[in-house]
C-alpha cells in the first residue's frame, strides 16, 4: 500500500482556515471507501455551496462490530489513496487522536478549536432513521447543521423520521432543488434527493470477493 503523509493537524487546519470556511463533516468507519461515499461528498459540496469536506474516519463505532475496527491507520491510508486527486476532500485522524467515537465529542472539539468554521454534517438516509440512538443527539442538532443525501422517496421518507417531531421553531428543514450558499448555522437540516446512487455500502462491500484494499472506483 502506498504511504502517503499524515493527515493535518489541528494546527495544519487552522492555517487553512484564516478566512471563515464552510465546511461539509463526514464521519464513519470507511472499510472500506467507496464511490458512494465520493458521490456524498461531491452532491453535498455542490448543493450546499461548500469550501471543502472533511472525512472524519473513526477508530470504533458503537453501534458496530468491533472486529470491523482493526488497523485504523489503515483505514486512513486507504482514505487517503482513494480521494488522492480529489482537492476538495481532506481525511483526517482527529477521531482516532483524541480517541473520539460519538459524533457529539467531535463536534465539540472542532468547533471548540476552530471557530472560524461553519460546519455541517453529512450524512445518507440510514443514518436519518438511527439518529436518535445517538449519544446526545438533541444536543448535535444545537451544535451544527445536518445534511442527508436521500435516495427516492426521499420527500416521504424525510418525513418518518424523528426530526418531524420538532416543530419549525426548534429545527429549520428544507428540501433543496438547485445549488446555493444555504445557511449553516445550528438547527438547520437539508434534504438532498440523490441522483445517482451506489447501492453497496461499506459493509456489503466487504462481502464480496472481488474488491481491493484499495476500495471499489
Amino acid at each position: 500500500m502506498e504511504q502517503k503523509d499524515s493527515p493535518p493537524t489541528l494546527e495544519d487546519l487552522k492555517k487553512r482556515l484564516h478566512l471563515k470556511k464552510r465546511i461539509g463533516l463526514l464521519g464513519g468507519s470507511f472499510n472500506p471507501p467507496h464511490e458512494g461515499h465520493i458521490h456524498l461528498s461531491e452532491t453535498a459540496c455542490l448543493k450546499l455551496g461548500l469550501d471543502e469536506i472533511w472525512w472524519l474516519v473513526t477508530p470504533g463505532n458503537p453501534f458496530k462490530n468491533r472486529p470491523d475496527y482493526n488497523n485504523y491507520k489503515g483505514r486512513v491510508t486507504h482514505c487517503q489513496n482513494f480521494v488522492s486527486g480529489r482537492k476538495k476532500i481532506t481525511v483526517l485522524d482527529i477521531e482516532g487522536k483524541k480517541e473520539f467515537s460519538r459524533t457529539i465529542d467531535t463536534l465539540g472539539f472542532l468547533k471548540d478549536n476552530l471557530p472560524k468554521a461553519q460546519f455541517v454534517w453529512l450524512a445518507g438516509m440510514d443514518i436519518a432513521h438511527q439518529m436518535s440512538s445517538w449519544l446526545r443527539w438533541r444536543e448535535i442538532i444545537k451544535k451544527t447543521s445536518i445534511c442527508f443525501v436521500a435516495r427516492q422517496p426521499w420527500t416521504s421518507i424525510s418525513q418518518r423520521t424523528a426530526f418531524s417531531n420538532f416543530s419549525r421553531a426548534e429545527i429549520y428543514q428544507e428540501h433543496l432543488e438547485s445549488p446555493r450558499k444555504v445557511d449553516l448555522s445550528p438547527g438547520h437540516i437539508y434534504w438532498i434527493k440523490q441522483v445517482q446512487v451506489n447501492l453497496l455500502s461499506s459493509t456489503e462491500i466487504r462481502k464480496l470477493d472481488f474488491h481491493s484494499n484499495n476500495g471499489i472506483k
